[in-house]
């Protein structure tokens, strides 16, 4: 996990997949790091495709030159199933931190080691 203060108005997280590794970036403001982490972690385990390149490079770069980046990426923007994905991540984020709550009782080593992974 990074602590990321570059990330655009209203990110809170960002997951990045490489063919070698992941990397699940969190604002450095974020109040809820370990709600943000599970979220992006669900998407992980979801086997979520991720936000198109196109969409992102949009949301980055100045509203001019939009149209450039569309010609150049030649992708469409369209993803109908980014909502239905943000939804899933959400839900597994609660059965996720909801578990490690009543388990963390009972196992204070599990609470442990998700604190270790948060850093």
């Amino acid at each position: 996990m990074v602590e990321n203060s570059a990330l655009p108005t209203g990110v809170f997280g960002q997951w990045v997949h490489y063919q070698d590794h992941d990397e699940v970036s969190v604002a450095s403001w974020v109040q809820t790091r370990d709600r943000t982490l599970a979220h992006e972690l669900g998407h992980i385990v979801l086997g979520h495709q991720g936000r198109p390149v196109l969409e992102l490079a949009q949301a980055v770069l100045p509203t001019g030159v939009h149209e450039l980046a569309a010609l150049m990426l030649r992708r469409e923007c369209g993803n109908a199933g980014a909502a239905e994905e943000e939804l899933a991540a959400e839900q597994f984020a609660s059965l996720l931190l909801h578990r490690l709550q009543r388990i963390g009782r009972k196992e204070p080593r599990l609470r442990s080691r998700w604190g270790e992974a948060l850093g």
